[in-house]
Order: C-alpha cells, then sequence, then structure tokens
C-alpha cells in the first residue's frame, strides 16, 4: 500500500457516525469507497507487476480490442498523453501491440497479446476477489443494487 494511504479500517472507523449524518454527501462516500478499493487494487497490481491504469488499459484491451489510444484514454478515465505513456509501457513489455495498416504507417487498433492475455487473465481474479472482500458488508440483491444507482448516477448506459 501507499505511504499515506488510509487503510481499511481508519477509512471505516467512523462508519456509524457516517451512516447517522443527516448531511452526508454522497461524493464523499464514493470518494471513501474509491480509495479503499484502489488501495485494495494497487496492493494486487504491485504483486503483479502492474500499475492501475496499466490493468484498466488491459481489462479495456480484454473486452474490446480494437481502440486506439485516444479511445483507450476515455474508457481509461485518464489523459490521451497519460495513456501514451500506458501504452508504450505495455508494449515494451509485451503485453500490447499495435500492428501498422499498409502503407499508412499508421497504427490500427491495440490489441493484447498472448502475454499480455495471459497476465491479465492471471490477474482478474485476484482483483473480483479485492473488489468482492471491500463490498463484503453487502448482501448480492445490494451489490446489484448499488450498481444499478451508480450507473444512474453516473448516466452509464444512456443513450445520448
Amino acid at each position: 500500500m501507499s505511504p499515506g494511504m488510509a487503510t481499511g479500517a481508519a477509512i471505516w472507523h467512523d462508519r456509524a457516525v457516517a451512516a447517522s449524518s443527516p448531511d452526508i454527501r454522497p461524493s464523499y462516500l464514493i470518494g471513501r469507497l474509491d480509495r479503499l478499493i484502489r488501495a485494495q487494487f494497487e496492493e494486487v497490481l504491485e504483486a503483479a507487476g502492474l500499475t492501475l491504469p496499466e490493468y484498466t488499459a488491459m481489462s479495456v484491451l480484454a473486452a474490446r480490442p480494437g481502440f486506439s489510444s485516444a479511445q483507450l484514454a476515455r474508457r481509461s478515465l485518464i489523459t490521451p498523453q497519460a495513456m501514451g505513456k500506458v501504452v508504450l509501457e505495455l508494449e515494451r513489455r509485451g503485453h500490447i501491440k499495435r500492428p501498422l495498416a499498409g502503407n499508412s504507417g499508421r497504427a490500427r487498433g491495440i490489441a493484447l497479446t498472448r502475454k499480455g492475455l495471459a497476465v491479465y487473465t492471471k490477474v482478474q481474479p485476484h482483483m473480483i476477489a479485492a473488489e468482492a472482500a471491500v463490498l463484503h458488508r453487502l448482501s448480492p440483491g445490494e451489490r446489484e443494487q448499488l450498481v444499478g444507482l451508480l450507473q444512474i448516477a453516473g448516466g452509464i448506459g444512456e443513450r445520448n
């Protein structure tokens, strides 16, 4: 875990106070949950030799190969410049490939290599377990409800 990163116990120590406070902001709770999940994810990813942006890019490519670096940046919620660095590092390690299209010299969509897919496949169950550990207080129905509410709040899945 990163220096200065709060532990799960520290984040949740005042859970009763937060739950009973009528003016608790959803953004505060979402932020705290994000920090808790990130800490768990970073622990798993550090052991695998990946960063969170690298894993996020790999997870997007596992589901939708062929994205450009700009598309990958948007889906990963980071800047195109930051994604450029992620792509270069993943390519350097042999986790992704950017085949060139004909004489134009322009890169076609990015895809995971066999090595990249193997790394992703190996780490994925640990990421799922880390998320489940954070959300263990919720029943399956409550988890489903949480996901639904977050999708509604974020406008995810809406057609514009």
